[in-house]
């Protein structure tokens, strides 16, 4: 039965979610119920995208396999579920699927990349080229990304402190989407971790991360009319996953270009990173002097393909 689920789901349109709707779901009933009718449109969608992968050399690709049979559980475990609209009867069993579907899927994004790449290395490139795999791949994920979104918000509303994800906001209450996101202190607690990681990494002190912040908006303007740190809505998660890998390249990037240099040259080249804003736009700026990357390059920098380490 559940591959005909999985296939009368796989025609079911997405509903779209703005973030207003996900900072006005705050009852954990409600949120269940839509959780429970969306996630399996968009987890079908993603299993019938392997299967329909251009060639059906998926199936001799571990990850690409280990992928869908994660992804059929996950539609499963929360179908399986019912959920009482009478009683909200249901709830607990549904949350603890919801857990297990996160927990056990959290290497999700580095297992697909890796099964792809492996299927174009091994595949006839007039069947599998660049393009095609880094359009799957981001048709793909963004489709993951919104159901994590959901899955998470839903977790952040019914027990933040239980599962203790580290997407809840306690002053706002308003779950993964803090509406007052602060762009530059979530750069220079990133800075910090990223700084700690490439330290234990290379085995040598890491460039130093200066950040320094800007903005010309009024609402980020303190009482004396001195400005003060930019912010906005954002899923801090998100913000952080992507700085932390652009800071990541940045500093294997210095250490990189100084080796053979004298001692302490790798300090005496700092990282910087400038946040700016105006009352519509926001802006992050990574800088490093890890030597830049060739002009023959820089159209392959957004392909899943290619990598500069």
């Amino acid at each position: 039965m559940t591959d005909a689920e999985i296939s009368c789901f796989s025609e079911i349109k997405k509903t779209p979610v703005s973030l207003r709707q996900i900072l006005e779901t705050t009852d954990p009933y409600e949120a269940a119920r839509f959780l429970h009718s969306e996630f399996p449109v968009r987890c079908a969608e993603r299993i019938r995208m392997i299967e329909r992968i251009a060639t059906s050399q998926w199936v001799n690709v571990p990850e690409l396999v280990e992928a869908h049979g994660r992804h059929v559980l996950a539609f499963w475990k929360l179908r399986a579920v019912s959920l009482d609209a009478d009683n909200r009867g249901g709830l607990d069993a549904f949350t603890e699927a919801v857990v297990d579907v996160v927990q056990e899927n959290v290497d999700m994004t580095a297992l697909i990349t890796k099964g792809m790449t492996d299927l174009y290395r091994n595949s006839d490139e007039e069947m599998i080229d660049p393009a095609y795999v880094d359009n799957f791949l981001n048709t793909f994920l963004l489709n993951r990304l919104g159901s994590n979104v959901l899955l998470k918000q839903y977790l952040a509303v019914v027990s933040p402190e239980e599962f203790g994800f580290g997407m809840y906001n306690e002053q706002t209450g308003e779950g993964i989407v803090d509406p007052e996101c602060d762009v530059a202190r979530l750069c220079r607690e990133t800075a910090r971790s990223v700084g700690q990681m490439s330290k234990k990494e290379t085995e040598q002190m890491p460039p130093p991360i200066t950040v320094e912040a800007f903005s010309a908006s009024e609402n980020d303007r303190s009482h004396n009319g001195m400005s003060t740190s930019p912010t906005f809505s954002f899923i801090p998660p998100a913000l952080g996953y992507i700085l932390r890998e652009l800071l990541k390249n940045s500093c294997r990037a210095t250490v990189d270009a100084c080796r053979g240099l004298p001692r302490g040259e790798v300090r005496r080249r700092p990282i910087s990173v400038t946040v700016s804003a105006d009352d519509s736009r926001m802006m992050i700026c990574v800088a490093d002097r890890g030597g830049g990357i060739p002009f023959d390059r820089v159209e392959n920098v957004w392909s899943y393909l290619h990598s500069t380490t």
